[in-house]
């Protein structure tokens, strides 16, 4: 069974679906605005800086970029994706580096993965 992962009043908890309980992780994350999960790790978009996030003990790495302007983190197959203004990019999950994928976005997103 999967879990949910959610930030709430500056802390990470790590939460069972099936039966409500949950631990908080390790970390302040008070800034974070984004949280998305991708290839068994969470990712973090914490004032303008994107962290893989260990989601098992909070340990993280600050990877490639300035996503001051982001405003939606997904992780879709083997990558994450990042609306940064009225731009979507592809983020390589491991460094952070990135291309540009499309522009002309509105940057008031709702998003999901299926």
């Amino acid at each position: 069974m999967k879990n949910l992962f959610l930030i709430d009043g500056g802390k990470l908890y790590k939460v069972n679906p099936a039966t409500g309980e949950y631990q908080s992780i390790a970390g302040d994350w008070s800034s974070t605005r984004l949280l998305a999960s991708c290839k068994g790790s969470l990712y973090a978009i914490d004032k303008s800086s994107l962290y893989k996030v260990n989601p098992e003990n909070g340990g993280y790495s600050k990877l490639e970029g300035d996503w001051s302007g982001a405003v939606m983190l997904e992780g879709v197959d083997e990558h994450l994706v990042v609306m940064d203004g009225s731009a979507l990019y592809k983020v390589d999950p491991d460094t952070g580096s990135y291309s540009k994928l499309t522009t002309g976005w509105s940057g008031s997103p709702c998003s999901t993965v299926l």
